[in-house]
């Protein structure tokens, strides 16, 4: 996997399961990978965007498109 997107990957998956409290150590490889500090703003606008998304699709009760049903059993 690229080293950026690792990274990016890393702090999100932070973000969301620690809820925001992040520390500096887990900061230190996204900013290392060559992001500034003021693109984590930017993951968690991504992550706020996602969420409205999903809840909406699950609240509204849109189906999953055949073509993707095999990608949604790893997340049920």
């Amino acid at each position: 996997m690229d080293p950026k997107y690792a990274a990016l990957s890393g702090l999100t998956r932070a973000l969301i399961e620690k809820r925001g409290n992040v520390s500096e150590a887990e900061i230190r490889p996204f900013t290392a990978a060559g992001y500034a500090e003021v693109q984590i703003l930017e993951v968690v606008a991504g992550i706020g965007v996602s969420t409205m998304a999903a809840t909406t699709t699950n609240l509204a009760g849109t189906p999953i498109e055949d073509r993707l049903k095999s990608h949604a059993t790893a997340f049920a």
